[in-house]
């Protein structure tokens, strides 16, 4: 999750926009595996702890059913292996342990998913070096090889079909025809966004009114499996409007997803909540989009602490991206508006260095002309007054684009 600025009816608002991770799975305490940490699907960034939790007592990823995949791991010693769990309705058990193939400077273990799997499943692997000391120095963080979970394919999606669910009452569409424009405009906006990505929404991309239209449907921020109305078509990516999203931090929430969707549209957490406040369309077409590039798997061109806490990894400063640098600029803004900040306009990690600025629509010269590229981005994790936030580099275009065809995408 991120803190993002937005101006809604002429006051500032705390906007939240999701990095959720999936849901607690952890194994049963039996299985002699404790996954800690995530491994996300082609991730640059640099998560220098995640080495130590693959070493140390796991961690789980996602395989699609007809997806091959690869661990990389930069070591290059023969006689290191990953034992690897599959989570079922028993908890975890044994999958294969494999050996890796050492290709220049690193450990490359292949993952192919059993024919049988018929629909995304969770797995764990464990590190197993082949000797004690080098076990002792990667369980302490003294060692730090990066690790990468990347699929072996080149596949990417062009095309993308999408449902709305306009869900409830909704204070600011009252009439059936205010849902159905509104929804329609909605639709209109994503498909101008997506086709600068070399993305085409599908023409078979609907909206449909759900739900009783005499009660106001209400999300709070993050609800993961909260049951909403609605059957969900095989293939689509599934938004719902919703009246109002809470959260205990108060501010106004215009939407969430999570950090890489288990898969296209099956599980129920694969969707993308949106709030109906946002009575411009287009400007909801652009959460609505910056919200899916977190369900396929991207991070914040710079990060937030919610992203820092949800990694358990302060390394992680920026995605990874070679064509979205860190811009240290962002600090150097905040050095010049001294101590007076308040504690929504600067965060900082764990050591204290500042990091990221909270952005007042009342000044975007708070948005350094230095970081331009970035914060024209769509993954910007802040709403920078007057500025367009639609860009993906090319680089990030294929990353979304291979991440689509691995889910399921056309």
């Amino acid at each position: 999750m991120s803190i993002r600025a937005n101006v809604l009816g002429g006051l500032l608002a705390a906007c939240l926009t999701g990095c959720l991770g999936l849901p607690d799975m952890s194994p049963d305490s039996g299985a002699g595996v404790a996954p800690s940490r995530r491994l996300y699907i082609n991730d640059p960034a640099k998560n220098d702890s995640l080495a130590r939790a693959l070493f140390n007592g796991g961690a789980e990823f996602v395989l699609q059913p007809g997806q091959n995949y690869s661990v990389q791991v930069r070591l290059s010693r023969a006689g290191d292996r990953l034992a690897v769990y599959s989570n079922g309705n028993n908890g975890w058990t044994a999958w294969k342990t494999l050996d890796p193939e050492l290709v220049n400077g690193s450990e490359v273990f292949t993952l192919s998913p059993d024919v049988s799997m018929t629909k995304a499943s969770l797995f764990s692997a464990v590190f197993l070096p082949v000797d004690t000391g080098g076990l002792s120095k990667l369980k302490s963080g003294t060692a730090r090889p990066w690790v990468r979970l990347l699929d072996t394919s080149v596949a990417e999606s062009h095309t993308l079909k999408v449902h709305l669910f306009v869900v409830g009452k909704l204070r600011n569409f009252p009439t059936l025809s205010s849902k159905q424009a509104f929804a329609q405009r909605f639709l209109d906006s994503l498909r101008t966004i997506f086709a600068k990505y070399s993305i085409t929404l599908e023409s078979s991309s609907t909206y449909e009114i759900v739900g009783d239209t005499t009660i106001r449907s209400g999300m709070a921020f993050g609800s993961t499996f909260v049951a909403l109305p609605g059957t969900r078509i095989p293939g689509a990516v599934h938004f719902y409007l919703v009246d109002s999203i809470s959260s205990t931090g108060g501010g106004t929430i215009l939407g969430y997803a999570p950090r890489e969707a288990l898969d296209l549209y099956q599980d129920p957490a694969s969707r993308v909540i949106l709030n109906a406040t946002v009575t411009d369309a287009a400007a909801l077409a652009v959460t609505a989009t910056h919200e899916m590039g977190h369900f396929f798997g991207f991070r914040h061109v710079m990060a937030t602490n919610v992203d820092f806490a949800n990694d358990r990894d302060t390394t992680n400063a920026d995605d990874g991206f070679s064509s979205t640098p860190f811009c240290s600029d962002m600090i150097l803004a905040l050095s010049k508006k001294n101590a007076a900040l308040s504690a929504h306009e600067v965060e900082t990690i764990q050591n204290g260095r500042p990091y990221c600025l909270y952005v007042a629509a009342t000044s975007p010269s708070q948005c350094p002309v230095t970081c331009d590229s970035d914060r024209q981005n769509l993954m910007w994790a802040y709403y920078c007054q007057n500025i367009v936030q639609q860009t993906l580099t090319s680089e990030q275009q294929i990353f979304v684009r291979r991440n689509m065809a691995i889910l399921g995408a056309k």
